[in-house]
């Protein structure tokens, strides 16, 4: 296990522009955001990367179901904020 923080969506958005790869954001602060979260991003992003929080942890297996849904990877959340 590496005790690497893992990185906040402006350290991921900086990496990403480092090496040319464009960000769609979109922001869920409650459950009901989560649908037009993805709506939101629908056609504008070929990976997702989610930033873990209480809503976002409550919520992963919603997250995943609807990922899926669309095409992406499997996404996983870390709650102690360390790489593994």
């Amino acid at each position: 296990m590496s005790t690497r923080p893992l990185p906040s969506r402006y350290e991921a958005k900086a990496a990403a522009d480092t090496v040319g790869i464009k960000v769609a954001t979109s922001e869920i602060r409650q459950s009901k955001d989560i649908a037009s979260a993805f709506d939101a991003l629908k056609g504008h992003a070929d990976a997702l990367y989610v930033c873990t929080d209480p809503v976002v942890f409550t919520n992963l297996v919603r997250i995943n179901i609807l990922a899926a849904a669309v095409g992406y990877r499997r996404c996983t959340a870390n709650t102690s904020k360390r790489a593994v």
